[in-house]
C-alpha cells in the first residue's frame, strides 16, 4: 500500500476506506442520503453502515412515547431508500413502540 491520498480529503488510501469521496474517512460525523460511490454508506470506516437515529421498536413502554424514530427493526437498516420517521408511541394490537401514524413523515434515510 502507498501514502496516496487519491481524494485529497487528508487520509492515505492505508488509512481510507474509500479513496474516491472525501467525505468518506475514519472518523466521520455527519450522515449522507447516497452511497460514497461504491454501493456503500460506511462513510466513518468502521466497517458497517449505521442509520441516523434509531428504529422506535428498541424503545420499552415507558421509554417510547418521549423519542422519535423509524419504523421497524433497528436491525434493519435501509441506508438511502424511504422511510417512515416520526414520534414513536406505545401501544396498538402488538404492545409495542411504533411510530404514531398522526406524525409520520417519510424520509430518506441517511447513514453513515
Amino acid at each position: 500500500m502507498s501514502d496516496f491520498d487519491g481524494d485529497g480529503d487528508g487520509y492515505t488510501t492505508c488509512e481510507d476506506c474509500y479513496d474516491l469521496n472525501t467525505d468518506a474517512f475514519p472518523g466521520q460525523t455527519e450522515y449522507f442520503e447516497v452511497d460514497r460511490g461504491d454501493g456503500s454508506f460506511d462513510y466513518d470506516c468502521d466497517g458497517s453502515e449505521s442509520p441516523m437515529g434509531g428504529a422506535c421498536q428498541r424503545w420499552s413502554d415507558a421509554e417510547c412515547d418521549s423519542h422519535e424514530g423509524w419504523e421497524g427493526n433497528e436491525d434493519s437498516s435501509h441506508c438511502g431508500e424511504f422511510a417512515r420517521w416520526g414520534q414513536c408511541a406505545w401501544g396498538g394490537m402488538f404492545h409495542s413502540c411504533r411510530v404514531a401514524f398522526r406524525t409520520a413523515v417519510t424520509l430518506t434515510q441517511s447513514c453513515r
